[in-house]
């Protein structure tokens, strides 16, 4: 048996092994999605399989991404769908240990399950360390004056954006559910990417009426990039603002990590948990790590 980078005629031996993921909905069409995504990084592969003979045994996806910080220009590796056959069970960590092998690239995890997290901490990986939390526009009825509020596309991004804010819409525009938002307050500006996730609140799901009517139809807008949270969080303190930030955005209330959030906001939140944990290795501080470029946009996890 022997590890190699996966190529574009695997996909289909490939697809078989991902079919069996527990939790996996998506179809084949979604899965090959993964195939096609570049993002100018140097590394175009999709991700490293087991194979034995003519046999593909082992699959570990990867996406890989470049981001620059403070000049330096950074590799990311983000880790996704890490399946192995039963039969090669040990097969998985020689996977893993591949990936492993670029010290050179932080690499990250966002949607680790149970064991898998487990192997990943053995490893040293360390978490994110945030917590979620849930914005809604009933805030301070305060007024604020000279505040724009504009969505982006493709006839204002390259007015309104910095040339690094305009490769983050560029890479992430073909995305399902995602919105980019533009906030003008006297001069200062904040540039955001967000996410539809379904909210379902048990308060009004208890109700027959409610449940079937409002399932599937609410959403809160998950923040994954915020380009000047201090200018963004005093403007959505206000209820008059924060509405109408939620009404571009399609959603009912924010989703936000405390990494994002001073203590100096007038902010009425709410504490929603996160689904899974966000691992990182080979990064100092966690602040490098973001999950823009993952399975979380590509497959609309």
């Amino acid at each position: 048996m022997k590890v190699r980078e996966a190529k574009k005629s695997d996909f289909d031996k490939v697809h078989i092994l991902l079919k069996r993921l527990n939790d996996s909905t998506f179809s084949k069409c979604d899965w090959a999605k993964i195939t096609r995504i570049d993002f100018n990084a140097k590394n175009k592969y999709y991700g490293y399989v087991l194979e034995d003979g003519m046999e593909i045994l082992g699959f570990i996806g990867t996406i890989f991404s470049k981001r620059s910080f403070n000049g330096d220009v950074i590799n990311y590796c983000n880790i996704h769908s890490w399946i192995i056959d039963p039969k090669v069970k040990l097969g998985g960590l020689t996977l893993l240990l591949k990936v492993l092998k670029l010290e050179d690239h932080v690499i990250t995890n966002f949607t680790a399950s149970e064991e898998p997290y487990k192997i990943f901490k053995s490893l040293k990986f360390k978490e994110v360390d945030f917590k979620n939390y849930k914005l809604l526009p009933l805030q301070t009825l305060k007024m604020l004056l000279n505040i724009k509020i504009q969505s982006i596309n493709d006839k204002n991004a390259e007015k309104l954006l910095q040339l690094d804010q305009l490769l983050l819409y560029n890479d992430h525009k073909r995305f399902e559910n995602v919105q980019f938002l533009y906030l003008n307050n006297g001069g200062e500006a904040s540039f955001i990417i967000t996410k539809r996730e379904a909210y379902n609140p048990k308060v009004l799901l208890r109700i027959p009426f409610l449940r079937k009517f409002l399932t599937d139809k609410l959403f809160l807008a998950e923040i994954h990039y915020i380009s000047n949270p201090k200018v963004f969080f005093q403007v959505f303190s206000t209820t008059r603002v924060a509405l109408k930030i939620c009404r571009r955005l399609g959603a009912v209330g924010l989703l936000v990590s405390d990494r994002y959030l001073s203590k100096n906001y007038s902010l009425k939140k709410h504490y929603y948990p996160r689904k899974r944990p966000y691992l990182f290795k080979y990064a100092e501080k966690d602040y490098l790590v973001d999950t823009l470029y993952s399975e979380l946009f590509i497959l609309n996890f």
